[in-house]
């Protein structure tokens, strides 16, 4: 049947039996939402907003970088430094940056040579 004709027969009822077939419909519908339901794996619980109050922060978009080997060059722009929650560049949001890669090496001792 087509959903004119379900849309027909249902205008040919009796209000009762409209009451009727709508609480039909709704339970059906609502097995189906509680079906749909058990089949989902339980939502992990809402996370709160991490405190940025403490430790060091900076945030900021890059505009422009290079890099050659192992140097870097970043062009930074909208950039906020914030310690311990205060704001620590206001005057300067354009930042340039450079970093350099480094390994980091242990220090060998030598053995004393005994003779």
């Amino acid at each position: 049947m087509a959903l004119q004709d379900v849309l027909d027969a249902e205008e040919s009822l009796s209000p009762d039996e409209k009451e009727a077939l709508m609480k039909m419909t709704e339970d059906i519908f609502m097995n189906h939402l509680v079906d749909a339901c058990r089949g989902q794996k339980k939502a992990p619980p809402p996370r709160g907003r991490v405190k940025m109050d403490e430790g060091l922060y900076i945030t900021a978009t890059v505009d422009e970088y290079s890099n050659y080997m192992d140097d870097w060059t970043l062009r930074l722009r909208g950039t906020v430094a914030k310690q311990d929650g205060e704001i620590l560049n206001p005057c300067t949001p354009v930042v340039e940056a450079k970093l350099q890669r480094m390994e980091r090496r242990k220090k060998k001792r030598k053995a004393a040579m005994i003779e």
